[in-house]
């Protein structure tokens, strides 16, 4: 195949699951060589839609694992049929060798795959009991400690998946791991991926970059452990920064205000797509972090 026509059948590929996953919330990769079967991924659709060109600004790593797992299979000769991980109308109609699922919809999806369906559970994260409860244990000492009293933000729903599945493999360490062992399998590890490599920072002041501090995380802020790293942060006078930078969930107002006030010069960055890449160059040359927004173009930046 020409390098014209690959980019062809890749742009090709990229409209019809454009068109597939908006009616139908699904997405098709076509085996390469001698099909041996098919596969049903229940991770996310929309890295399948990108055509050459494209690309999402969000650098979260599911971006990247969901079109790999895909790639693996389809050169072992495997159709591979992707949906997202929290669609609950799709309904299994094919012989799949093999399902994917990412945490949540295997309980669901079973009883519609063949008996010798290989059902295969990706951890994202700890088991819902042992998280939920981690969650509201931080959130009462939160507000045993400072009497701010907060609504848990990443409560998971139970589930029984970890026992229907025959293999469980995913991200995390031996105590993440270790949460599932009521159902007495093993873990299989997955190193977190790595989405971009940098240069080491050979002109980087190492000196004045120990005085700052970047926190870079998602929702569960409390869970995570935020308001004990502003409370250390609050009480030292010798650090000069402290960057926030947070993903799609929004940050509880309590840090806005109560911690971020004590803090000399802040970065926060909410809901921003383009501000990982930018804080992390920025970060490198000791420098405060900015973003500003494409839809309001107001400055997300914050310095009280």
């Amino acid at each position: 195949m020409s390098i014209m026509q690959n980019i062809l059948r890749r742009y090709l590929l990229a409209y019809r699951n454009k068109i597939t996953n908006k009616l139908f919330g699904r997405a098709f990769i076509p085996h390469q060589g001698k099909k041996k079967g098919v596969v049903l991924l229940s991770f996310l659709t929309g890295p399948f839609t990108l055509a050459p060109g494209e690309f999402y600004t969000d650098p979260h790593s599911n971006n990247w694992a969901s079109p790999e797992i895909a790639r693996l299979f389809s050169e072992r000769g495997y159709d591979v049929d992707v949906i997202n991980w929290d669609n609950d109308r799709f309904i299994p109609r094919k012989k799949y060798a093999v399902c994917i699922d990412m945490q949540y919809n295997l309980e669901r999806l079973s009883p519609y795959l063949p008996k010798n369906c290989i059902k295969v559970m990706h951890l994202v994260a700890s088991y819902p009991e042992f998280q939920n409860n981690a969650e509201q244990a931080r959130i009462r000492a939160l507000e045993k400690r400072r009497g701010v009293v907060l609504a848990p933000s990443r409560t998971s729903p139970a589930t029984s998946n970890p026992g229907i599945a025959d293999f469980l493999l995913g991200y995390g360490n031996k105590t993440v791991h270790g949460t599932y062992s009521r159902f007495r399998k093993q873990v299989i590890p997955v190193p977190v991926p790595i989405m971009e490599k940098y240069d080491f920072p050979h002109d980087k002041n190492f000196e004045e970059s120990k005085k700052h501090f970047l926190w870079f995380g998602g929702g569960g802020a409390v869970l995570k452990g935020l308001d004990l790293v502003l409370d250390v942060l609050g009480r030292q006078r010798w650090y000069r920064r402290f960057g926030l930078a947070h993903g799609h969930a929004p940050i509880p107002a309590v840090f806005d205000h109560q911690h971020m006030i004590n803090l000399f010069t802040t970065c926060l960055c909410r809901e921003c797509r383009r501000a990982p890449r930018a804080l992390v160059r920025r970060a490198k040359r000791g420098c405060p972090g900015w973003h500003r927004s494409r839809r309001t173009g107001s400055s997300d930046a914050v310095e009280p």
